[in-house]
């Protein structure tokens, strides 16, 4: 018998762990915007085929020896060099080995570097061992898709290569949990398009066949034994614009940065985001020194937006965060006793080797 609660499942292939969702009812745009002009329901049969016709050759599935011999997720060719982009969770198993096997769907299988992870963000790249002039994807803008925009997804589910499944993107900012710890959120595009286990590292596509997220995790019910049961039309997909930037400093430098702003936010406000006296190991709730110190913020203080986003949970403000680097100013709004303030504050660096809260930006329910 299942158990009637959702969670929160990563999509690598034969990976059954869960995470418990809590997600926020604000966190998600469910309207399209006013000046966007609306697509249809979805792609014709003869614009779906020729999508994926177009965009097979591209994607891969990936392969780190799993004892079953199941691929472990899937990915795709990100540029002519050879580089391919997947998720973290897929990759992370093996990260000390240093190397997967890439099989195409024409069969042909390569050996791939692993040039970089970020926990953080559930992002890696892949090089491919030799290759040149290879066959990539076209990037998209995940900042202009909208809800009720037509989408593809390419993956490897339940070991099936090369599948194709089609459907809609359902609501776009939507944070979802990193880890089973709820202690770090990411903005992802929620599509209905089903996507299961194998899946994860895949393209999402849209209509011109242009890669708007990399899937990654689905809402799904969880079974007796703690294993995931598969799609039920809700799925996560990490938004190209973020995949750019963190694929570029993973090939420049190997390794992740985290922005942050030297605060932390107490562990019963879902709903309401507000600055900590202290952290769970007993340091200042604000940095001494840090970017909200200096920018004279204090404990008890509400954050209400960075920049023009509404920051109406901790989940939302942790996912926000991870759309800036460290070094950008960004403009705090905060409410104290009743009084809205604006302040600036510039973003500092979070310890990469620990992503999920070593460091914490609020303290784990």
């Amino acid at each position: 018998a299942l158990i009637h609660s959702l969670v929160i499942a990563l999509l690598a292939g034969g990976i059954g762990g869960v995470i418990g969702a809590s997600m926020a009812d604000g966190g998600g745009s469910s309207a399209a915007a006013a000046d966007h002009t609306p697509q249809p329901a979805g792609p014709s049969i003869p614009v779906t085929t020729a999508i994926a016709e177009q965009a097979l050759p591209a994607t891969v599935s990936i392969d780190i020896g799993r004892p079953d011999g199941e691929p472990a997720g899937s990915g795709f060719v990100l540029d002519a060099v050879g580089h391919v982009v997947t998720n973290y969770h897929v990759i992370s198993s093996v990260m000390e080995r240093g190397a997967v096997t890439v099989k195409f769907p024409d069969g042909r299988s390569a050996s791939a570097r692993i040039v970089g992870g970020a926990e953080g963000y559930d992002l890696a790249v892949l090089r491919i061992e030799g290759a040149a002039n290879m066959r990539s994807l076209p990037l998209g803008d995940s900042a202009a898709v909208r809800p009720g925009d037509p989408v593809l997804a390419i993956g490897t589910p339940f070991g099936m290569e090369n599948s194709v499944t089609a459907g809609i993107i359902s609501a776009t900012n939507r944070p979802v949990p990193l880890d089973e710890k709820k202690a770090a959120y990411i903005d992802t595009l929620q599509t209905d398009t089903p996507l299961n286990p194998g899946n994860s590292g895949g393209p999402l596509l849209d209509a011109q066949g242009r890669v708007i997220g990399v899937n990654s995790a689905i809402f799904s019910r969880a079974a007796e034994n703690g294993q995931m049961t598969g799609s039920v039309g809700v799925g996560f997909s990490i938004p190209v614009n973020q995949v750019k930037r963190v694929a570029a400093m993973l090939i420049s430098t190997g390794k992740p940065v985290y922005a942050q702003l030297g605060l932390t936010l107490t562990p019963e406000t879902a709903t309401v985001p507000r600055i900590a006296a202290t952290t769970p190991d007993g340091r200042p709730g604000v940095d001494p020194g840090g970017p909200a110190d200096l920018a004279g913020l204090r404990p008890g203080d509400t954050i209400t937006r960075i920049g023009a986003r509404r920051i109406p949970d901790t989940a939302t403000f942790s996912s926000e965060l991870l759309n800036h680097n460290p070094g950008e100013t960004v403009t705090l709004t905060y409410q104290r006793n009743g009084q809205e303030t604006t302040a600036q504050l510039t973003l500092t660096s979070r310890d990469p080797a620990n992503p999920l809260g070593a460091q914490p930006h609020y303290a784990p329910r």
